[in-house]
């Protein structure tokens, strides 16, 4: 299952970076990818993955890309993870026009916390996209996951 979040680095806070990490240790075999911006963030991201107890190897940075090859892109992955102190703003039109579905959640009242959750709720996702707490975030990211990953296994077999 593959996580992702292409919102610059600047905007990831360590609680969310946090809660991230326990949505990985609690979903097998998945992985976050993120964008390598600024490039020299990925030492430390690898190592604050590892203090939390998850494989460096899990944390799958990408560089930039031109817009419409970055949109042709983000379908690949199967959930987008906002970033909840500032949330995505143009990253999140670009998930929602590459249909990557989002989770998002207004950590603030200040404008930046709250425009995804604005995005999603002019795009009628208001109930599926949006939630109201971290642990709320976390369980509904969990239970997608774990949800398509059982989906996948009954259909095999």
């Amino acid at each position: 299952f593959i996580f992702a979040n292409f919102n610059q680095l600047y905007k990831l806070d360590p609680m969310t970076f946090k809660v991230w990490m326990d949505i990985l240790k609690a979903v097998p075999n998945s992985v976050l990818w993120i964008l390598e911006y600024p490039m020299d963030a990925k030492e430390n991201l690898q190592r604050e993955a590892f203090d939390n107890g998850v494989d460096p190897s899990r944390i799958i940075m990408t560089p930039t890309a031109k817009k419409q090859e970055h949109i042709n892109r983000c379908y690949l992955a199967d959930l987008a993870l906002d970033n909840p102190m500032t949330n995505g703003h143009t990253t999140s039109c670009h998930l929602f026009w590459s249909a990557l579905p989002m989770l998002t959640f207004p950590l603030t009242e200040n404008m930046p916390s709250r425009v995804a959750m604005s995005i999603c709720d002019s795009l009628g996702l208001a109930e599926e996209a949006i939630c109201l707490s971290y642990t709320e975030y976390s369980n509904r990211a969990k239970r997608l996951a774990l949800g398509t990953i059982n989906d996948l296994t009954q259909e095999q077999i």
